[in-house]
């Protein structure tokens, strides 16, 4: 009887609560997956079915910053890649405040076609640093943020090196924010950051202004780099640390897209694409 006792409790005891599986950790919601597409720029392909198949057989997740085809256009634009499962993610737009200062009517004109496909208007602001710029920049922006939002389409102040009115990110995010509207946000792009402010703590920028973070593109990069040609390499080339952008980005809890810039960059693009995806997926954390 006590023998039986004993394996009775034996039993009870490994079947408790205490005994059961150890739970797995739960998912880390900062490392959820970024999608990731390729700058238009790098995928040299004028057929826009060409263009989605090439990024769609190297496991690309999109093409972004591409240039808006005429409004009449768009719609084929957008079929091509969606019948190859590939997502437009974002055009790339100029608001020239030197010259007529007005965002172009064709950006207004296309907003029906964009409609709640998830996709970005990317707005580099060229012109100067002065309150007349800034004005009539946020009152353009605003104009058709507005528009925009009835459309479920999102704005991303580009901040671009030389003569812009946002030339850093925290020039980019510090606009966004002066307009308050929540369709309207900022973008950081590496290259730029390290041409034009190569000295600044690139952590704290992104730290300090997380709260209009909403697209980042990446490139490989010398560090200490001045040329485009160092500052635009394909992903996995270069001596800049490019996983450390990553992980900072993780630890904020960054979960938007993020764009392989391929300005100028040589070779095949059919090459330096796999090679920059490839890259990526080893830079990610283990799941």
């Amino acid at each position: 009887m006590k023998s039986l006792s004993l394996l009775t409790i034996l039993l009870c005891a490994l079947n408790s609560p205490i005994h059961s599986e150890v739970p797995k950790h739960p998912v880390n919601e900062t490392q959820a997956k970024m999608p990731v597409f390729a700058f238009a720029n790098g995928v040299r392909r004028s057929d826009p079915t060409k263009a989605a198949q090439l990024l769609a057989g190297l496991g690309y997740e999109g093409i972004g910053s591409a240039r808006l085809p005429e409004t009449e256009e768009i719609s084929a634009f957008l079929k091509a890649f969606s019948n190859e499962n590939v997502k437009v993610f974002s055009f790339y737009n100029v608001l020239r405040l030197e010259e007529s200062g007005e965002i172009p009517s064709s950006l207004f004109a296309c907003l029906p076609e964009l409609s709640n496909r998830g996709i970005t208007l990317e707005i580099a602001m060229l012109g100067r640093k002065t309150e007349e710029h800034r004005q009539l920049a946020q009152r353009e922006v605003k104009r058709l943020a507005d528009a925009a939002s009835r459309h479920g389409v999102q704005i991303v102040i580009y901040p671009h090196t030389g003569n812009f009115l946002a030339s850093t990110f925290a020039e980019a995010a510090e606009f966004s924010r002066s307009l308050a509207l929540p369709n309207v946000r900022a973008m950081f792009n590496l290259c730029h950051f390290l041409k034009v402010e190569p000295n600044t703590n690139l952590e704290s920028t992104l730290r300090e202004n997380r709260d209009q973070l909403a697209a980042v593109s990446l490139s490989g990069a010398d560090k200490g780099g001045t040329e485009w040609s160092q500052l635009i390499q394909p992903l996995g080339s270069g001596t800049y640390s490019v996983e450390s952008v990553l992980e900072t980005l993780r630890e904020l809890g960054y979960t938007g897209p993020v764009g392989f810039q391929c300005f100028k960059i040589s070779g095949k693009p059919e090459e330096y694409l796999k090679q920059s995806i490839e890259a990526w997926r080893a830079m990610q954390p283990e799941s």
